[in-house]
Order: structure tokens, then sequence, then C-alpha cells
């Protein structure tokens, strides 16, 4: 069981946004572990829209095993069409997704940019730098990452 307390800096926000920028798991997965009962604040289930206040006590436990990764390199790629200091915009194909989530293992759009040695800004949460929105897996479209706050 992991343990934190919220401070005033992070109060107002909700549990599940709270959660993710703390750990290492998806926002779907915490939404999970918050239906099945794994998360508590001040020893009692809340729902994953719960606004954390100053004080509150976060408990949540993640009984996943963590899984070795060896990420099979898929032979389609996103396209650069543009770059400069602070952005790139890229247009992701289908089949490709952005960042990791539930399906560790599987190689994704921030893979293929630190592959290609772009920088990319690091927001707190560990798995999607730079990604400041995302496209569905099935969906091919235009996409900017950032690079610099």
């Amino acid at each position: 069981m992991k343990k934190t307390k919220i401070t005033c800096s992070q109060s107002q926000v909700r549990l599940d946004s709270y959660i993710q920028t703390n750990c290492d798991l998806s926002r779907a997965k915490i939404q999970k572990l918050i239906k099945q009962g794994h998360v508590l604040v001040n020893k009692k289930q809340q729902k994953a829209a719960f606004i954390c206040s100053e004080g509150d006590i976060i408990e949540w436990q993640d009984n996943q095993p963590a899984a070795s990764v060896c990420k099979n390199r898929p032979s389609y790629k996103a396209k650069y069409i543009f770059e400069d200091n602070d952005i790139v915009v890229l247009n992701k194909p289908v089949g490709l997704i952005v960042h990791e989530g539930d399906l560790v293992g599987e190689y994704t759009l921030v893979d293929q940019l630190i592959d290609d040695n772009i920088e990319l800004y690091q927001s707190g949460q560990k798995n999607r730098p730079g990604i400041v929105h995302r496209l569905d897996r099935m969906t091919e479209g235009v996409m900017v990452v950032a690079k610099s706050r």
C-alpha cells in the first residue's frame, strides 16, 4: 500500500488526477483501482471525481507485478511535419499508441520520439513526456508534442 498526504498546494484536485501525477499508472488503471476499492481517502472509499482537500490522507494499492518490457517496433512510424525548439508536429498513423498505459510492452509514439533523440518536456508523468493531447490507437491525425514548457 502506498500512502501520501495531500499538501496545501495539491488541494482541490480530483483523486484520480492526484494519483496519476504521483505514480506511474495510467488514468484508466487508476480509475479501475478506485472502483475496485484499492484507493482510500481518510480510510474511506471515494469516487475518481472526489476533490481532495488539504490534509486528506490518500492510500492506494497496485497489486500488479512489474512487467518486463520488450517492445517490438511496428513497421509504421509517425511522420514529422515541423519541429522547432518548443514543439514537434507529426502525423500519427493508425495502429500506433501515443503513450504507454495498461498495455505495457507496446511500442509507442513516445518511444519513437525518444529513439529519434527528440528532447521532450518532462511534465512529471513518467510515461507521457511531451504529450499534451492524444489520439486513439485507431485514429490517424496531426499531433503537437511539447519539447519545452
